[in-house]
């Protein structure tokens, strides 16, 4: 089986999963007792996502700033 990259957003949407069936295996309501894991969720996805992004922008070559001097160059001429 090949390796695969890790993937933020589908750890942080297994991680609230897996809390989810923790409540409800342990006897709670999950509505009434994880009123705490939409919001910390939403709040991993975001991360996650973030995280995402960052790693997409540092692994392009010429990010930082080549497309940038390019287009000024041809703005002065």
């Amino acid at each position: 089986m090949a390796r695969r990259r890790f993937d933020p957003v589908s750890f942080v949407l297994g991680c609230a999963t897996v809390a989810a069936g923790v409540v409800v295996l342990a006897g709670g309501e999950l509505i009434e007792e994880a009123r705490w894991l939409l919001p910390a969720t939403l709040i991993g996805v975001g991360a996650a996502v973030l995280v995402r992004i960052g790693r997409r922008h540092a692994g392009s070559p010429g990010a930082a700033g080549g497309a940038g001097t390019a287009g000024g160059a041809a703005d002065d001429g």
